[in-house]
């Protein structure tokens, strides 16, 4: 009797590891076939699938291993031939609680196209117009135009949230990236050159400003050197502009 249990249990796991290269063979080919309607590099992973179909007769173990490693290596081709998307935001002048025109420039670096690209912008702003992208191909770039408001001042970071799909299955792929924003308030005092009233350091390069020197004075009362505010352009503690200052 127990002869007989353990040739039933033989052959039960035999079956099994039957079914388990069958399985495997299967949905490597699956693989191989799909991504190659969509010019996927196959080559190794058919090689390594025709191996394991070579050794079923000499070694199982064997080929079952090689057919596991064909559909592995078939998978990670799939995988790779997928988007990879970046936004990079531009805000002309962007003011608090004013709306500015915006350029979100939508770029696919990966290998595969995507389709049904949405885009949202997180954080502290409102968007308006901000549309959906039909499809991005592979290694290019779309634009898109369309209204922003922050709600925050200072040196604000936005999240740029691309949800993307790739093309041949559908599968979804989220990225995001931050974006920094300088919002200065409606109505702050612009920048003036004047002449230093008081002795003081430019908080850009830390040199000292002697009473009489010209200096550029942002609207939140520091003073710079004209050179310096002329070569940054924007006030390191408050974020105003230090550019086109009136007399």
């Amino acid at each position: 009797m127990d002869v007989v249990n353990n040739a039933l249990e033989r052959v039960e796991s035999a079956k099994v590891i039957e079914k388990r290269f069958i399985d495997l063979t299967f949905k490597a080919e699956t693989t191989i076939r799909n991504g190659r309607k969509f010019g996927i590099d196959m080559k190794a992973a058919e090689g390594k699938l025709a191996q394991a179909v070579q050794l079923r007769k000499s070694d199982f173990p064997e080929a079952t291993r090689a057919a596991e490693e064909a559909y592995r290596i078939a998978w990670e081709a799939t995988e790779a031939f997928a988007p990879s998307m970046r936004g990079f935001l531009d805000v002309v002048a962007a003011r608090l609680n004013e709306w500015a025109d915006a350029t979100l420039t939508v770029e696919n670096e990966g290998k595969g196209a995507a389709k049904d690209v949405r885009v949202r912008i997180l954080g502290d702003a409102e968007t308006e117009g901000l549309q959906e992208l039909p499809a991005v191909r592979a290694r290019a770039q779309e634009v898109l135009k369309f209204r922003l408001k922050m709600t925050a001042p200072g040196s604000v970071p936005l999240a740029i949230q691309i949800v993307s799909h790739r093309v041949f299955d559908s599968k979804e792929y989220t990225q995001e990236m931050i974006a920094q924003i300088d919002v200065s308030e409606v109505g702050a005092e612009k920048a003036k050159r004047l002449v230093a009233d008081l002795e003081t350091r430019c908080p850009i390069c830390k040199g000292l400003i002697k009473k009489g020197f010209k200096v550029t004075r942002c609207g939140c009362g520091r003073d710079f050197h004209e050179l310096c505010a002329s070569r940054v352009g924007r006030c390191p503690v408050c974020f105003r502009g230090l550019q086109g200052a009136s007399d």
